[in-house]
């Protein structure tokens, strides 16, 4: 016997345990039931052939299908393929050495449903077709995973010119948001004529300005989670999309941050054109109302915290950020109200409060933005 037979015998031998489903005997005892005698009347052969080669081979195993008794005999030199035919009636579709006629008994089996011997068989029987497909599957996979390292290699460069690009000081925090609070300080160092000024004109501007605050300190702090997010993207598509996403919320940032600004020194001034100039473009802007930064933190805290969840979230809550900042950069980018004169009293304003923000260096970082859009 050569070895291709030993090696088919090994693999049916294999499945003993897993496929075995009926004794021998009770087999047996089906094929040559009362019913014989009708069998062979009526299909002859078949039935003969099968209680012949029951009789004169070793049987090891039966493997049969519960539903509609389809199967094989499992002998000692060969396979013995079988099914029923009406009510007691088992047929023989022949008796195949384990090296013979792989075409017919082969396919038979994975037809009867014994898909994981079919694939174990194959393995056997067409060994160099095997090895040349599991050859070319290695090749595919070992290039693919070239690629993809290749792929992570580039990504995390860029992950990092854009780390370096955003905290040049690496400490893990974007630079824009390790500023000094300057609205709310400016706000406080103010506070006496502005709640004189809300007395003069009926109105709580105290209120409406500490809502701005607030608005500005949790987009700065939405900045920074944004920039997490940045740092977790799995493809270089993705990371150069939320790329621009930050750069556009930097840009409505500060936006409101310089209207802002000077929403309270046009108030100090008694500069009331400028002021109800840019209050009415936060009021339609819903800035006074609106918690749509503390609901975009929120939801960003919840992705970072939900990993699993990153992918199918994280794309839709970016462009909502996306959508609300080209709204903001929309509704407050005309900065045509602050002239020199202003600026130099905004300056003035910013240093009694040791600020280091510049009027001029931050209408450059607008006006920088602006023509990158729009270039």
């Amino acid at each position: 016997m050569d070895t291709k037979f030993n090696d088919i015998k090994n693999v049916f031998l294999s499945f003993k345990e897993s496929l075995k489903s009926d004794s021998i005997e009770s087999f047996k005892r089906d094929v040559s039931n009362s019913n014989t005698f009708k069998n062979r009347l009526s299909f002859g052969n078949k039935v003969k052939l099968l209680s012949k080669h029951l009789k004169e081979n070793d049987v090891l195993y039966v493997s049969k299908t519960q539903r509609d008794y389809k199967g094989f005999v499992c002998c000692d030199n060969g396979v013995l393929i079988f099914h029923k035919y009406g009510k007691g009636i088992i047929l023989s579709e022949g008796f195949y050495a384990y090296d013979k006629h792989f075409n017919i008994w082969h396919n038979m089996l994975l037809k009867y449903g014994f898909k994981e011997l079919y694939f174990s068989l194959e393995k056997v029987i067409n060994k160099e077709k095997y090895l040349e497909t599991e050859r070319l599957y290695n090749k595919a996979i070992s290039k693919a995973k070239i690629e993809d390292e290749k792929k992570l290699k580039k990504l995390t460069i860029e992950k990092n010119n854009v780390i370096s690009e955003f905290d040049k000081d690496g400490n893990g925090t974007i630079d824009l948001i390790e500023d000094k609070n300057e609205f709310n300080i400016l706000l406080k160092k103010h506070q006496k004529t502005v709640i004189q000024k809300s007395k003069d004109f009926n109105q709580n501007y105290t209120h409406q300005l500490i809502k701005v605050g607030n608005y500005i300190k949790q987009k700065r702090n939405n900045l920074q989670l944004i920039f997490v997010q940045i740092k977790k993207c799995g493809s270089t598509e993705l990371l150069n999309e939320f790329v621009n996403i930050l750069k556009g919320e930097i840009y409505s940032y500060n936006l409101l941050l310089i209207n802002s600004l000077n929403l309270i020194v046009s108030l100090v001034e008694d500069d009331q054109i400028t002021f109800y100039e840019i209050y009415e473009r936060f009021d339609k802007l819903n800035i006074f109302s609106s918690n749509w930064e503390n609901e975009v933190s929120t939801k960003l805290n919840s992705i970072n915290k939900e990993v699993s969840n990153l992918n199918l979230d994280i794309k839709g809550l970016m462009y909502e950020i996306r959508d609300m900042g080209d709204r903001i950069a929309e509704s407050i980018n005309d900065l045509s109200f602050i002239t020199e004169e202003s600026s130099k009293t905004l300056d003035i304003r910013l240093k009694e409060i040791n600020s280091s923000i510049n009027t001029n260096n931050l209408i450059a970082l607008v006006n920088t933005y602006q023509n990158y859009k729009t270039n």
